[in-house]
């Protein structure tokens, strides 16, 4: 078993059959003043396990962590749990890239690939738990499906003034 906890780089050549990786990180590089969602991980552990069959190379990653992200309701800052479980493949032929596996010449670096994990982990409307949208003197904030529904339950609907009309008669 390898242990790596920086540099998360993997050569695909010396890769040989079955392999884990204990994959512990914070992510650093990727964490400057412009984020807007993740301000930081604070923690990001789990495995990685290569498994080498030919020219494909499949990475089963397994990771839990904390990070600190920005609320989409008010901006405020708060720790959340994530869980990413993934599979990527990768290939170093050129013929064989698909949609699915990726084409690599020999060098992977799978930080640039786990951060684009824990980035689509999370949902795209993220909050601390109980938290409500702001409101305040003369406006307030509302979720395009609520403003949805309003509309559909207006009173000033154009169909307001059929009801109570018979069409039976």
């Amino acid at each position: 078993m390898v242990s790596l906890e920086n540099n998360m780089e993997i050569s695909f050549s010396q890769i040989k059959g079955h392999e884990v990786i204990d994959f512990e990180s914070t992510l650093d590089k990727y964490f400057d003043s412009t984020n807007k969602i993740i301000k930081k991980i604070k923690s990001l552990k789990g495995t990685i396990s290569l498994d080498k069959v030919g020219s494909i190379l499949v990475c089963k990653i397994l990771l839990k962590g904390i990070l600190t992200v920005a609320s989409s309701y008010t901006g405020n800052l708060f720790n959340t749990n994530i869980s990413v479980k993934d599979d990527l493949y990768f290939t170093n032929k050129q013929d064989q890239e698909t949609e699915d596996s990726i084409y690599v010449k020999d060098s992977i670096d799978l930080d640039y690939y786990i951060y684009s994990l824990v980035l689509t982990s999370l949902p795209i409307d993220i909050y601390k738990k109980g938290e409500v949208l702001p409101s305040g003197n003369g406006y307030r904030v509302i979720k395009e499906e609520d403003l949805i529904k309003e509309r559909n339950t207006n009173d000033d609907s154009p169909f307001k003034k059929l009801e109570g009309i018979d069409f039976d008669k």
